[in-house]
């Protein structure tokens, strides 16, 4: 049996190689940062500047949390790998692990996990 609340998971990590795997440390997070669209649907271009006021992004990894103050153990963090997750803009540090451009950002930016359902449509007449 875990001390950690339900639904906290301790930490995560990304394997680079099959010697080497990457951990965030404390509050960071690995994000795979969603891309804007560059355009429309008819085509009119979209500048940087117009693209919105947050940014969106897939949790690939997290560190452990921030250490509790009368315990010192690490807090846990609230999010799991795959949550799709909308942070402040302006944030966050770019690096590259096996290739693939990551977004490190803390728990603090993240604004909100959110996730897309699929409605079923009730047949016509019912």
């Amino acid at each position: 049996m875990t001390d950690e609340p339900a639904g906290i998971v301790a930490s995560t990590a990304v394997e680079v190689t099959e010697h080497t795997t990457v951990r965030p440390l404390g509050d960071r997070v690995f994000v795979l940062e969603d891309d804007a669209p560059g355009s429309t649907k008819s085509g009119i271009i979209i500048p940087d500047s117009a693209k919105g006021t947050t940014r969106r992004g897939v949790v690939i990894a997290f560190g452990p949390g921030l250490r509790s103050p009368l315990t010192g153990e690490p807090t846990g963090m609230g999010l799991k790998e795959g949550d799709r997750i909308i942070f402040a803009p302006m944030t966050g540090v770019e690096v590259t692990v096996d290739g693939e451009h990551l977004l490190v950002v803390r728990e603090s930016d993240i604004i909100s996990v959110f996730s897309t359902h699929e409605v079923e449509v009730p047949a016509d007449g019912e």
